[in-house]
């Protein structure tokens, strides 16, 4: 007969989100039993691993906002949290921006959106046409946009 164990939560695939749950779970709760299914369990070949992700704060909703705020503030922490006396992972983390171009019939909706950034504390700036080659040389304007 074999021993079974009972598990509160299971996790089939370990990204950035399965990954993310569990250890928050962990901080909320240490008693849980949490599995973690991982078909490769170095994670050097998982999507996650290999992605160049983005994470961008330009949302037309709060929650989004936030969120990805949160995740900003982990990932300056990451590798020191995440470090052990054997191991400290490296995520390259870099902080860079995105440009947006809208044209003249979603600007009043993009405006939007940027108030409701800056209102929650989001480093972003509003570019002008002109003020857009400043930062983007190769940038040629054209007047559809």
């Amino acid at each position: 007969m074999t021993a079974q164990t009972n598990y509160d939560v299971i996790f089939a695939g370990a990204g950035i989100m399965g990954c993310a749950i569990a250890y928050n779970l962990l901080k909320r709760d240490p008693n849980l039993n949490i599995l973690i299914v991982e078909r490769d369990s170095t994670y050097e070949k998982a999507s996650t691993t290999l992605s160049d992700g983005n994470t961008r704060i330009q949302f037309n909703l709060e929650p989004n906002i936030r969120m990805s705020m949160y995740g900003l503030e982990v990932l300056e922490t990451f590798e020191e949290e995440f470090a052990s006396a054997k191991y400290t992972p490296q995520v390259n983390f870099r902080r860079q921006g995105n440009m947006y171009l809208v044209d003249a019939a979603g600007e009043e909706y993009a405006r939007k959106g940027y108030d409701l950034q800056k209102s929650l504390g989001c480093a972003i700036e509003w570019l002008e046409k002109d003020d857009i080659q400043k930062y983007y040389p190769l940038y040629e304007p054209h007047d559809s946009i």
